[in-house]
């Protein structure tokens, strides 16, 4: 995965998680996005459960500390594939478990939610060969006191490759 073009970040995004889009329709990884888009017309959905010990630390008197100390995250995801040409995809996620001594916050929240689609532009036919462009936007939803979120809009566009 290669980013092609990112909005500077205002705040800390402690959440190391990034699911990719295609991890729900049944054709990427995790964190690996697909340049194939799934069967036209067909809707997917799904949720990632991802828990971080220490996602963010600092060095301190006493040696590593958790600035972030613990993270529990439930991502829903979603989206639809227009014929053979974009799938639209949607990212929530929601935070039941924010544990950050460094800010001394602790309690629950909400990411930003990120907006999205998945562009093939080279098709190889029957090919194992494609390369895809995955713009998105990330709306500030988030709640800056857990920091999980960048403090503003952000953009950008991923490719992928296969």
């Amino acid at each position: 995965m290669l980013i092609l073009l990112a909005h500077a970040a205002f705040a800390v995004d402690a959440d190391p998680y990034d699911p990719a889009g295609s991890s729900l329709d049944g054709a990427g990884g995790l964190q690996v996005e697909s340049p194939w888009l799934g069967t036209p017309g067909d809707f997917y959905g799904g949720a990632h459960v991802v828990y971080a010990h220490n996602p963010v630390v600092q060095m301190g008197a006493d040696g590593v500390e958790g600035f972030v100390s613990d993270q529990f995250a439930i991502r829903l995801g979603g989206g639809y594939t227009i014929g053979s040409v974009v799938r639209l995809d949607v990212d929530i996620p929601i935070y039941p478990v924010i544990a950050a001594p460094g800010v001394d916050y602790e309690g629950g929240g909400f990411g930003d939610i990120r907006v999205g689609g998945l562009l093939p532009v080279v098709r190889m036919g029957d090919s194992p060969v494609g390369v895809a462009f995955k713009p998105f936007i990330a709306l500030p939803t988030a709640m800056e006191e857990g920091l999980v979120g960048a403090g503003g809009f952000a953009a950008g566009v991923l490719a992928a490759a296969e």
